[in-house]
């Protein structure tokens, strides 16, 4: 991600050149971040999404794929989420982003591209 590093209150949206900081301290807020990244992926076909110091890229796609959500096993719609190099649901994405644990910038040994 570019930029210096976010406060736990914050989340960093980055779509091509464009980046957008917004507070996310309250529920309501962390909501208001989901739904504009994923109108923004939407918009722009990917985007980077840095929050609680965990990284993720909001894919959309025009079709939907065979791959299923690595945490509940749900079909991946257009829209899907990849954190910590693992193709996630919506709702698994904002779960896991929202529990916080840094995790690497690098991928894991025998990563596999799943598509996304």
């Amino acid at each position: 991600m570019r930029g210096r590093p976010l406060t736990r209150d914050a989340a960093r949206l980055v779509a091509g050149a464009a980046v957008l900081v917004l507070p996310a301290a309250t529920a309501y807020e962390r909501q208001v971040v989901f739904e504009h990244a994923d109108h923004a992926a939407r918009l722009h076909g990917r985007i980077e999404l840095e929050f609680h110091q965990r990284r993720a890229v909001i894919c959309s796609t025009t079709a939907a794929s065979p791959t299923a959500c690595r945490s509940c096993g749900a079909p991946l719609a257009r829209l899907r989420y990849i954190v910590a190099w693992q193709p996630l649901c919506g709702i698994c994405g904002r779960r896991d982003l929202i529990a916080g644990a840094p995790v690497p910038a690098r991928r894991p040994a025998g990563y596999r591209a799943t598509g996304a």
